[in-house]
């Protein structure tokens, strides 16, 4: 159950970053500036997560690299 921790997190990372963007649709910079932050965080603390419990997958990486597209460009 603990192997799941990390892409709880990426997945978190995923939803700051997909609602950051529709903040910046409605012309709401300061929330979507809030939200990219929180997905800066939530990407250090996915990877940290996978070291710390050697929780490493070929979905995660795959999952990390779609968060960060999205949350990132």
């Amino acid at each position: 159950m603990l192997s799941h921790i990390p892409n709880a997190i990426t997945s978190l990372n995923l939803l700051c970053g997909a609602l950051g963007i529709a903040f910046v649709f409605r012309g709401r910079m300061d929330v979507a500036f809030w939200l990219l932050i929180t997905a800066s965080v939530f990407d250090f603390l996915d990877g940290f997560a996978a070291r710390l419990l050697h929780a490493f997958s070929a979905i995660g990486k795959e999952l990390d690299s779609l968060a960060d597209t999205i949350s990132f460009g």
